[in-house]
């Protein structure tokens, strides 16, 4: 449902399609605003033109009883910041900002996909070095060799259960310069052979590093 606020502050149907909308909605994660059940209040306004200054699309969560509060709620918020209303779905509203064309929108809602995409992709990083070595033992990886494991994860070339503790342990301890490369040769094309790329890439920095040493 598309809907708008007043005339002078809202994009129509005609300037942005319904495929440019859906982009928009997808590009931005989960609303930074709630409105409670109470409806909107001073706070949530001056929350908002905040928001707002900041980040060209902002989501808002309208926790009210039915459909038509909803809407009324994210009117009177788009009303009273002179934001753009964009779309309501379900309770969680999308605003843009009132002066911005459909080019800052996009730009915006593009640049918080890949954040979200990076900060996922960091996570989950995180999340597998903590359980593979537990906090008493912490993993040192060098930041270039860390960053391109990232890229890699966010990049699909390895899943969520593709670095083990002894995968990373190896690369710890490689120079970087020969870990780099090798992470850097690693693609989808290359490694789709590749059953267990844990194994496989504990086998390479072995190799490697036995190399080095003789």
């Amino acid at each position: 449902m598309l809907c708008c606020a007043d005339a002078a502050a809202a994009h129509t149907q005609d300037d942005i399609s319904p495929s440019q909308l859906r982009s928009l909605w997808d590009g931005v994660g989960k609303p930074l605003l709630r409105v409670g059940k109470g409806g909107v209040q001073a706070s949530h306004i001056n929350s908002l033109r905040e928001l707002l200054h900041s980040h060209a699309l902002i989501k808002v969560q309208i926790n009210q009883h039915d459909e038509n509060q909803v809407n009324a709620s994210g009117q009177e918020l788009a009303s009273q910041t002179r934001a753009k209303l964009l779309q309501v779905k379900g309770r969680t509203a999308l605003f843009g900002q009132g002066n911005a064309d459909l080019s800052v929108l996009r730009q915006s809602a593009s640049h918080q996909g890949a954040s979200a995409h990076q900060r996922a992709s960091q996570q989950h990083l995180e999340r597998v070095w903590h359980n593979a070595n537990g906090v008493e033992e912490p993993i040192q990886l060098q930041p270039d060799v860390q960053a391109q494991l990232q890229f890699l994860n966010s990049a699909g070339v390895l899943s969520d259960d593709e670095l083990d503790r002894k995968c990373l342990r190896v690369l710890s301890q490689m120079p970087q310069g020969p870990a780099l490369t090798l992470l850097k040769g690693m693609n989808k094309t290359s490694m789709r052979a590749v059953r267990n790329k844990s194994a496989w890439l504990n086998s390479q920095c072995r190799r490697i590093t036995a190399q080095a040493r003789s």
